[in-house]
């Protein structure tokens, strides 16, 4: 294309970006109060790429609980309170449960992921199935797996303990592979968590408001990666192979294994049986769903899961004392002749305590995936106009629920 063409449709962009602009502010109803935005570009020289959350924790404390920005044509607002939380996503969530188209998520491939997904019948499909596999009473078919891939990883930290966190690391990510594509070789296991580690390094970064201008000129996204302006093309290039490989790869061999007859013990083998019935194959209807919910799980345990091992691992190493506490407890439980079960859990108070005093103290998704609001709505006397992307700031309001045991 001709540097004239990118001219004209840029100049287009302008002018529906002013006319986006100019139909959301006239409302009877003032905006929530932000940051001073300027004419046309509106917060964009503003916004945050790194640790976004402790600007938006400031943006809060200076104007108030909700707080009203704009990446151009992209209204934002930014929650800082528990009480606003609950009003807007929880009291009023058939409006603010669906969450924001993204030129992004679809140029990386991510668009399977009901997590990221607009509020819709797919979204209640795939979130259906997801629940009826990896919730509630299918979790402890899962329990002998979990214990086996712990105790392994124990063994590895006793012969190697200077790779700790890279022990720490495949736990989770080789428990959800076993549980849902069945058993691998140790390499292809690493291989799938490399791939969902490196796709969710995509994910992180589209997640920062204003990363990428082609979420707000969508036009953008079609300017080759050589040229000024075409670093969406350039990211996408660098992590779609890599999406779409953890999506499809280890799903295609359960789905080709249970072709030719072969019985694999995993999610995702049960998943296909069930859809397809009494057909040949499944649907690509059914086949879309069935690599969407193993995906996810997939991708999702591997990381937060993850991170949230390491986090406790950090709160020991700070809190020595609260260390040696949760040793007295489990010695006084189980003694010095076996290493704990599922069934402990329930016995050892002071450790559950630890674990969700690390998860308040640090959130894995400081602000928690936006929500997108599918009507225009009021509160508090402000106008909140229709598509607005909303970010709970889950750090802060987390921050202000200190209910520390690490004293």
């Amino acid at each position: 294309m001709s540097l004239n063409i990118y001219l004209s449709l840029f100049a287009l962009s302008v002018l529906v970006i002013f006319k986006l602009k100019t139909s959301s502010t006239n409302h009877r109803l003032p905006l929530p109060p932000g940051p001073p935005r300027r004419w046309l570009v509106g917060n964009l020289l503003d916004l945050p790429l790194e640790r976004p959350w402790e600007t938006y924790k400031a943006w809060t404390d200076k104007y108030g609980d909700i707080v009203y920005f704009d990446f151009p044509s992209k209204p934002m607002i930014v929650i800082g309170s528990l009480k606003v939380a609950r009003d807007l996503l929880d009291a009023r969530s058939r409006i603010y449960s669906s969450r924001p188209e993204s030129v992004m998520v679809k140029m990386t491939a991510w668009d399977w992921a009901f997590s990221i997904m607009p509020y819709n019948e797919t979204w209640r499909t795939l979130r259906r199935h997801f629940h009826d596999h990896y919730t509630g009473p299918a979790l402890k078919s899962f329990q002998p797996v979990k214990l086996q891939e712990v105790r392994k990883m124990l063994k590895h930290i006793l012969k190697n303990p200077q790779d700790i966190r890279r022990h720490i690391r495949n736990v989770p990510g080789s428990t959800i592979i076993r549980v849902t594509y069945g058993p691998h070789s140790e390499a292809q296991t690493q291989h799938y968590i490399n791939l969902a580690e490196k796709s969710l390094e995509a994910g992180k970064k589209m997640s920062v408001p204003g990363m990428f201008f082609a979420e707000a000129i969508p036009l953008m996204q079609y300017i080759p990666s050589w040229l000024p302006g075409g670093y969406a093309r350039k990211f996408a290039a660098e992590y779609k192979p890599v999406v779409e490989e953890m999506v499809h790869k280890p799903y295609n061999e359960v789905k080709k294994a249970t072709a030719s007859g072969k019985e694999l013990p995993s999610i995702a083998y049960r998943l296909i049986r069930q859809l397809q019935g009494d057909a040949e194959s499944p649907t690509p209807e059914q086949d879309g769903v069935a690599r969407g919910v193993t995906a996810m799980a997939y991708v999702g345990a591997v990381d937060t899961t993850t991170a949230a091992i390491e986090f406790a691992c950090l709160v020991l190493a700070l809190y020595p004392h609260v260390q040696t506490k949760l040793q007295k407890e489990i010695d006084a439980h189980l003694g010095c002749s076996r290493l704990p079960e599922f069934d402990d859990l329930e016995h050892l108070t002071y450790l559950k305590a630890v674990v969700l005093e690390t998860l308040r103290s640090f959130p894995i998704t400081p602000l928690a995936v936006p929500h997108s609001v599918t009507e225009d709505d009021e509160y508090n006397g402000f106008h909140i106009p229709r598509s607005t992307m909303i970010f709970p700031n889950q750090w802060q309001v987390l921050s202000m629920t200190c209910v520390c045991v690490c004293v």
